[in-house]
């Protein structure tokens, strides 16, 4: 492997673990995260205790300092979002305290369908609800989104486990797309003035219509995609079968290679990686929990979206300057890295050399 230099991404998308885990994933993701380089970490909030109220979030914070310190890494910056939830009062609470501790609060998430921790807000009277507390309080951070619509998966193609292609086939890009408009035209009859950012768009005709929308709304749009709705597709399940499983999930050869082409084209805005850690023995179930290991595949990916002709200022735009901009009020310095791709960072996952999720494109693949 080559070393190659970039600007120090933030990575604006990562589940770092808590209680529910019994292996250290938190400590690993921040040795990962120095390992390739790493500037800064935005924590999703489905953890156990959720990430739902300011004093878990700051009970949170210094628990993660001390990771940190153990893993090297006191130099990787952090915060987490704040969950919305039904609840009314909960809302207004973690609305306000997002506006006022931008310090470690990089704005809320809503999960629109059940992920893990089942955090889904269903109802769209409840989303709207939501939408409209914003707009009352004139909320000005950003609101995070996991976009799918359970109505619109196939419940004719149910998940098997022992079929993992299944999972693609029930929750399908339609369901994401609606899911999209829903959001997109709540917000916008709820007098948001915030940034609306989509989280891990895994649909050529998500991003579409979200690039439309741009033109019309009188909010940013922000469109994140994540590494493997760019470089994974149905094909890599005859592979790694369920350990590849994600929400949402992965897409078509033709889809995953337009969500590809549109990153390079600068049809999109920041790369999250939704780093998820699970234990294999569970991945492996026949009960299988969504998401996969991703932080060291960012070497590999920074030198590849070069080679497929993507502009270094524009890499450097949508892994630091506007992950910059909207969480970390642009504060952060840029630090050039010099890092090699080590596809080995996943042994500690469980994974044997060529058998990481990644291995079918980064050229390490053993079967």
């Amino acid at each position: 492997m080559v070393a190659i230099k970039y600007i120090s991404p933030i990575d604006g998308h990562v589940h770092l673990r808590w209680t529910e885990h019994p292996e250290p994933f938190a400590l690993w993701a921040f040795m990962d995260a120095k390992a390739v380089g790493l500037r800064a970490i935005v924590e999703q909030v489905n953890t156990r205790p959720a990430l739902t109220s300011l004093d878990i979030i700051k009970a949170r914070r210094d628990y993660i300092n001390m990771i940190k310190k153990a893993a090297g890494a006191e130099d990787i910056d952090y915060k987490a979002y704040i969950g919305m939830t039904d609840d009314e009062e909960q809302v207004k609470e973690a609305l306000k305290a997002a506006m006022e501790h931008p310090e470690f609060i990089a704005g809320d998430k809503t999960f629109y369908v059940h992920s893990t921790e089942r955090m889904g807000l269903l109802r769209p009277s409840i989303q709207l609800r939501n939408w409209e507390i914003r707009g009352a309080i004139l909320y000005n951070k950003a609101s995070t989104s996991h976009l799918e619509d359970e109505k619109k998966f196939d419940q004719d193609n149910k998940f098997n486990p022992e079929d993992p292609i299944t999972h693609s086939l029930h929750q399908t890009e339609l369901a994401e797309l609606v899911q999209a408009q829903r959001q997109v035209r709540f917000a916008r009859d709820s007098d948001y003035r915030g940034i609306f950012v989509a989280h891990h768009v895994s649909s050529p005709e998500t991003i579409d219509f979200l690039n439309e929308e741009k033109k019309k709304m009188p909010f940013p749009i922000i469109i994140e995609t994540t590494p493997h709705h760019m470089y994974l597709n149905t094909d890599d399940y005859r592979i790694h079968g369920n350990r590849v499983k994600m929400n949402p999930p992965l897409r078509s050869p033709e889809s995953q290679h337009g969500v590809l082409e549109r990153v390079v084209n600068g049809k999109t805005d920041v790369i999250g990686s939704d780093d998820t850690a699970h234990g294999l023995d569970k991945k492996d179930s026949d009960n299988p929990p969504s998401g996969i290991k991703v932080i060291p595949i960012y070497p590999y990916m920074m030198g590849n979206l070069i080679e497929l002709g993507m502009r270094p200022n524009h890499l450097r735009k949508i892994t630091f300057d506007t992950p910059n901009e909207i969480f970390f009020g642009g504060k952060l310095d840029p630090r050039i890295v010099e890092v090699e791709y080590n596809p080995d960072l996943w042994t500690k996952y469980g994974y044997g050399h060529g058998k990481n999720p990644f291995s079918r494109i980064d050229g390490t693949l053993s079967v």
